[in-house]
């Protein structure tokens, strides 16, 4: 028999005993771990699906983050465990979360959350939106939407086909369930379909009748007592005609309708933002240096009575790190407050 000394013996090569052994070896600490399966069980075993944060910091002071780093995807689905000393419970997975907490403590964890998304992700970049098909209210049938049960059922791997209605005219807008949710009327041609928006108040929704707008929308069927009708579910709503720009020239369209409405003078106020961030890019292009850039832009927003920049930025479109110097890609992010009313934008630049 052999007999080894050493200042630590860890029993067991999982993650915990094999993150020690390299945390001690990195100190200068000699330890042994012992493990009755072969070296090729453990190396090949599935230890993990989720990663805490804590553990990916230990792992990157250990120096073997190298492999998650090049292969794992970021979630901050568990972000709400670094607030545990102030919640009752929590708990949750990659797409959903639900918490309990005091009253007394929800400001402090509603600054938590907003200290860390401002620090880890100031610019929340949303993917596109893909629809399948466009669409129009003449040329739709109850049989050609009931022959969309077939592709069912449908979740997270299987989404619901998403169709466009463009140049659609807004008729009507309605309260459902008391106000939390509402019902549109929109018009394509000599047909219309009611649209549920499930979440937004009637006051909120920043088109009125008569406006012209491109809907994003889902189909169903539901039997009334007149019989079959089509009906929809409102996924976005852009103003008509935008294209693939959409997302740049309805930001503030967007933001209006996240927060408390703004008074009628505010709204037209607001749209300093996006000439700030139009500016910015046409500065930015010419080569103008990014804290230059920058500081003309906060002076323009800053020109308008009632405002206060909450946030703004220039950084790398990739990395999300500050920019010093002209480089691409880059993207302007800012939060500004006119009164009580916080709205956000963004631009590449």
């Amino acid at each position: 028999m052999t007999t080894t000394r050493t200042q630590v013996a860890s029993v067991g090569a999982g993650p915990s005993g094999l993150l020690l052994a390299q945390l001690l070896h990195r100190k200068g600490i000699d330890s042994v771990v012992l493990e009755r399966k072969t070296r090729d069980y453990v190396l090949a075993r599935i230890r993990a699906g989720i990663l805490e944060t804590g553990l990916v910091s230990l792992m990157r002071e250990a120096g073997v983050a190298d492999r998650l780093e090049r292969e794992c995807f970021v979630h901050y689905g568990t972000r709400i465990a670094s607030c545990a000393d102030i919640l009752l419970r929590f708990g949750g997975h990659a797409m959903a979360a639900g918490l309990s907490v005091r009253e007394e403590n929800l400001q402090t964890l509603r600054q938590r959350l907003n200290d860390w998304a401002a620090r880890e992700c100031p610019v929340l970049r949303t993917p596109p939106l893909e629809c399948d098909l466009s669409v129009h209210l003449d040329r739709l049938t109850v049989e050609s939407v009931r022959r969309l049960d077939q592709l069912a059922p449908y979740g997270a791997d299987n989404p619901s086909p998403v169709f466009v209605l463009e140049m659609a005219v807004v008729e009507g807008v309605y309260a459902v369930s008391e106000g939390k949710h509402c019902r549109l009327r929109l018009r394509q041609g000599n047909s219309s379909i009611y649209a549920v928006w499930f979440g937004m108040h009637p006051e909120q929704v920043p088109y009125s009748t008569g406006d012209v707008v491109d809907a994003a929308i889902s189909l169903s069927v539901y039997d009334s007592p007149r019989g079959a009708q089509l009906s929809g579910r409102i996924i976005e709503l852009h103003p008509a005609g935008l294209g693939n720009i959409a997302a740049e020239q309805a930001a503030l369209v967007q933001a209006l309708r996240r927060g408390t409405p703004l008074t009628p003078e505010q709204k037209e106020q607001a749209g300093v933002i996006r000439q700030a961030m139009l500016q910015a890019r046409d500065e930015f292009q010419a080569g103008a240096d990014a804290s230059k850039v920058k500081e003309h832009a906060a002076a323009m927003i800053e020109g308008v009575p009632d405002t206060r920049i909450d946030y703004l930025e220039i950084v790398d479109a990739e990395t999300m790190q500050p920019l010093a110097e002209n480089r691409k890609p880059a993207l302007m992010a800012a939060a500004v407050y006119f009164g009580d009313v916080r709205l956000i934008d963004n631009i590449e630049l």
